[in-house]
């Protein structure tokens, strides 16, 4: 089985598992050339601004940034050492137009679908006292339609995430608790 992520949306990755040879005639096809051609650019843009970024903060953490570029990112996250995660959508530009207090010292904060973490540890840099991110253990944990999760592989049900939230949070020296869980076993 051929496994590729086309694209995110929403923060949900749309993925395909198609054996090989349908692989191979998708890709070889124009519909795909088409699709490929809009959707490419955009992460290779993303790229190139991290990298852009990085280059101007100085030298970069070879080893950080390897462990970085091994996983696919949602949230782009500036770390350390030059070194930002290449996610699919950056909050800086428009960080100002959230209606979020600059100072947000002694508040418990809960984000809920945390992915990457970005939001989670934007409430820990702005002072919260306590931060708990909510995020799903496994894909199998996404609330999918029945039928839908009847055609997904059982191999990607299982895969875990958060680990570029861990990846993030141990670079940060973070204190911002990540919970796995669904957001239906929410309890006051």
């Amino acid at each position: 089985m051929a496994f590729r992520r086309l694209v995110n949306v929403g923060g949900v990755g749309v993925a395909l598992a198609l054996d090989d040879a349908v692989a191979r005639k998708i890709r070889e096809s124009a519909l795909w050339r088409g699709a490929r051609d809009r959707v490419e650019p955009e992460a290779d843009e993303r790229r190139k601004r991290a990298a852009s970024r990085a280059a101007a903060a100085g030298p970069v953490d070879e080893v950080l940034l390897e462990r970085v570029n091994s996983l696919n990112w949602y949230h782009t996250i500036p770390l350390r050492d030059g070194v930002v995660t290449p996610g699919e959508f950056d909050h800086a530009p428009y960080l100002a137009h959230y209606p979020i207090p600059p100072r947000l010292d002694g508040k418990r904060v809960l984000d809920v679908a945390t992915f990457d973490g970005y939001w989670a540890f934007e409430f820990e840099r702005r002072g919260a006292a306590e931060v708990v991110a909510l995020d799903i253990s496994a894909i199998g944990d996404a609330d999918l339609q029945p039928k839908l999760r009847a055609t997904v592989d059982p191999v990607i049900l299982g895969q875990r995430t958060g680990a570029g939230f861990n990846l993030v949070r141990q670079t940060l020296e973070s204190k911002v608790r990540r919970e796995g869980m669904t957001i239906y076993e929410l309890s006051p």
